[in-house]
């Protein structure tokens, strides 16, 4: 194997590690599946007031509201039906309810960068058409706006980012087991 296809190979492998390698140090949990974080009630505990949380029973009741406080043995939520102190061996999972603050940020970023991708290549035609009227072929490139388009495509990888990851629920807490029924 000569040297010029040993060296086309490795850029071959290296550009397709490198998206993986990204991915991986953005993503972890996404990237290579690996083992959720625990959910264990300290998570619960990190909540801030006011937070928008949707919470499971053993007993199949849900409750939707936002956090009031979080107690190392009681969850108090804020609900349209007032005011619920749940205990934390009553709960079987937690899910953070985050909703971003501008209705789709990541569709409206591929958007952006769509159009922004359309400009580049505008501008860079316009100033190839403006070097073919002037006579000076010579001096063109065929690389005019190329800059704009690059950072429209980023954009759009910014807004799929968004989409894949921004204002989804996620759980927090979930109990392993049911606790022991007290009934005699």
């Amino acid at each position: 194997m000569n040297m010029r296809k040993r060296l086309r190979f490795h850029r071959h492998i290296t550009l397709l590690c490198l998206p993986a390698l990204l991915l991986n140090s953005l993503a972890p949990n996404v990237a290579f599946a690996r083992d959720k974080q625990p959910l264990g009630w300290d998570n619960v505990l990190r909540l801030r007031t006011g937070a928008t949380i949707a919470v499971v029973l053993f007993s199949k009741k849900a409750y939707r509201g936002k956090v009031d406080r979080v107690e190392p043995t009681n969850l108090v939520l804020t609900t349209a039906a007032g005011s619920q102190i749940i205990p934390r061996e009553e709960i079987k999972s937690v899910t953070t309810v985050a909703k971003p603050k501008v209705a789709n940020p990541g569709l409206w970023a591929i958007g952006g960068g769509a159009l922004v991708v359309g400009v580049g290549g505008l501008v860079g035609a316009a100033k190839d058409i403006g070097d073919i009227n002037r006579g000076s072929l010579s001096g063109s490139t065929g690389k005019h706006g190329e800059a704009i388009e690059v950072a429209g495509l980023l954009v759009v990888a910014g807004g799929l980012a968004a989409v894949v990851l921004v204002g989804k629920p996620r759980v927090i807490y979930e109990a392993k087991q049911a606790p022991p029924s007290t009934a005699k």
